[in-house]
């Protein structure tokens, strides 16, 4: 996979390969004054030996520069090119161990805040009674039909398990339906259901596509997810709701999720559905046994080839049932840390593997961090988060004419 990166964190690679490159000149220049001394005085055949060796230096600076290009995923290419120091020091900071309810640190020089002690009165997602653990990859499964109150916030689920309003699996004649992946931040973890980025886009797209035309954003995301259990519900979940335009979350906390989502699945015994996920925990020798930093140590190279595969898994998939994904990459609540060769990688992945992506990791910039996160033991977007959110990812949607196109049924026939 080709994580290239340029600009000042490249300046080390970059200089060390002109070091090489230059060394490789210096030698050839050494033997092209001694192979000029020698060849006065030498039979044919000594100077056609003599050119021979001369020209082997010549190759291997062509190697060097051949080999990029040929091999552009090699992990000496990945270190050459610069950014994967800067990619693995990112993960390290958007380590989440117990996910956001439960943000610690795992070493005393990790840049992220501590969450506050959270009130007595108010509980966790775990806690909430909202959701069901499951004996398969899933995990975690929200209960059909709720209306219910959790932390002072209204939750509602539909009758298939999905936040949101009630909805048919099949769908309606004259609908645009838009099938929403991801975790907590996407579920909307602590605010009203009329507050989620997914209410205020359908509300939004409804208005525009007019009378004639009805628009459903279905919500499946489940607090935890990770982007491999995301691939999952869409196997297994979207083709039988019949999309048209799928978005799944993509968030700096990603790798650590998925981290601890595997790290339970092997304590658990459950079946592994995806051939790309097994490989990966088989070469890293993890065990479920390990303790939480030995798995980290012994997993952690293998977590951006995993991503990498799990993008292809998307594409795959909605190849399948023949419809266009869009990565919506997240912006951090849980601190102001940046990550900026993190939310770039993301988008090459995306890029690679032919998927449109929406970049809103700078939608908070200019706010302080208690302005968009819904309290100080709580590190998911408030509201007014929601709404920045919705607002980046209105207009990155609307400027993509495929989806304009689909949204008033330019492509179907209707």
């Amino acid at each position: 996979m080709d994580y290239a990166y340029f600009g000042p964190a490249a300046a080390w690679p970059v200089a060390s390969t002109i070091a090489s490159v230059a060394g490789v000149l210096l030698i050839f220049g050494r033997q092209l004054g001694q192979g000029a001394t020698l060849a006065a005085d030498l039979a044919l055949d000594d100077l056609r030996r003599a050119l021979e060796l001369l020209a082997r230096p010549w190759l291997a600076a062509l190697g060097l520069l051949a080999v990029p290009a040929a091999f552009p995923g090699s992990p000496w290419v990945v270190t050459l090119r610069g950014g994967a120091a800067e990619i693995d020091s990112e993960m390290e900071l958007a380590r989440a161990d117990g996910y956001y309810e439960d943000l610690t640190r795992s070493s005393p020089d990790r840049k992220q805040s501590r969450l506050a002690e959270r009130p007595l009165d108010r509980r966790s997602f775990t806690e909430s009674g909202l959701m069901d653990e499951v004996s398969d990859y899933r995990r975690r499964v929200l209960r059909p039909d709720l209306d219910a109150r959790w932390n002072g916030t209204t939750f509602r689920t539909n009758s298939l398990g999905h936040r949101g309003p009630q909805v048919s699996r099949g769908k309606p004649p004259g609908t645009f339906r838009v099938v929403v992946l991801g975790s907590s931040n996407t579920m909307g973890h602590g605010i009203e259901d009329e507050d989620t980025y997914a209410r205020r886009l359908e509300r939004d797209l409804n208005d525009r596509a007019g009378p004639r035309r009805r628009v459903e954003v279905l919500n499946l995301a489940v607090s935890g997810d990770s982007p491999t259990q995301q691939l999952l519900r869409l196997r297994d979940d979207a083709p039988g709701l019949e999309p048209d335009w799928v978005l799944s979350d993509i968030t700096a906390l990603d790798f650590s999720l998925e981290e601890q989502h595997l790290r339970w699945a092997m304590g658990k015994g459950v079946d592994i559905p995806f051939d790309f996920v097994r490989e990966a925990l088989a070469g890293s020798k993890a065990g479920a046994d390990d303790p939480s930093e030995v798995f980290h140590r012994k997993f952690s190279p293998f977590l951006k080839p995993l991503l990498d595969r799990t993008f292809e898994g998307w594409a795959a998939e909605v190849r399948r049932i023949g419809v266009p994904l869009t990565v919506v990459i997240l912006p951090r609540a849980d601190s102001k840390a940046e990550s900026p060769h993190l939310f770039r990688l993301f988008r090459d992945l995306a890029d690679r593997h032919g998927l449109r992506s929406v970049d809103l990791s700078d939608a908070f910039d200019r706010l302080d961090l208690d302005e968009y996160r819904i309290a100080p033991w709580d590190h998911h977007p408030n509201a007014l988060g929601h709404r920045l959110i919705f607002a980046r990812l209105r207009d990155g949607l609307l400027a993509d004419g495929g989806f304009l196109d689909r949204l008033e049924g330019r492509t179907n026939g209707e």
